[in-house]
């Protein structure tokens, strides 16, 4: 395998206010599996404030009710750098996720120096404003080139490929949620997300 990035509607991944980016990545989640909520609910449901969304754990508790099967797990990051097994966890934490069909909200400080880079020919993102705190969603990964695809609610163009050893530079101190349940069937998945993009 080479890539495998999860389908969702492109159009609904801005986020619409500044400080919403931690609902507009929940959003896009729920979206892959057809399952379509107003950003402003999923905003008061996260307790999301204008000062933003305190930690991904507050993100974790909403899809735990919606989307209980799907057993979301946050798990903290607080060494900068990460470990190697720190590192080799969320790796496996992402493409088993992926794998059962299911995106991964990643919490990211991006200093000036170490803004969001574009890779495997995609543009970056136009990352600005000094340090940012922001949320984004993990909807895929290439396992030869060491990739993820974001959908990036804050930054145009809104979806770009990330290499993993810079992701694992944004997300200390902060932390990510993750599905933790089974991996879905291949044909299944395929079928599904077939009719998924058929239907947009």
């Amino acid at each position: 395998m080479t890539e495998k990035v999860l389908p969702y509607n492109r159009a609904i991944v801005p986020q619409e206010t500044g400080y919403w980016c931690g609902p507009a990545s929940a959003q896009v989640v729920l979206d892959s599996r057809g399952i379509v909520v107003p950003e402003p609910v999923l905003a008061r449901e996260i307790g999301t404030t204008w000062n933003g969304t305190d930690f991904v754990g507050l993100i974790e508790r909403v899809l735990d009710v919606r989307v209980p099967d799907a057993q979301y797990t946050s798990v903290d990051m607080p060494n900068d750098p990460p470990t190697h097994a720190q590192r080799d966890r969320l790796w496996q934490h992402i493409t088993a996720s992926i794998d059962a069909g299911w995106g991964v909200i990643a919490n990211i400080v991006a200093p000036v120096d170490n803004y969001p880079r574009g890779v495997k020919g995609s543009t970056s993102p136009a990352y600005g404003g000094g340090k940012v705190f922001h949320y984004f969603a993990v909807m895929g990964y290439d396992d030869v080139a060491r990739a993820v695809w974001v959908a990036d609610s804050g930054f145009r163009p809104f979806g770009y490929w990330l290499a993993f050893d810079q992701l694992c530079t944004l997300i200390p101190p902060k932390g990510y949620a993750y599905a933790a349940a089974p991996a879905a069937d291949a044909a299944l998945w395929g079928e599904i997300a077939t009719q998924f993009m058929g239907a947009r």
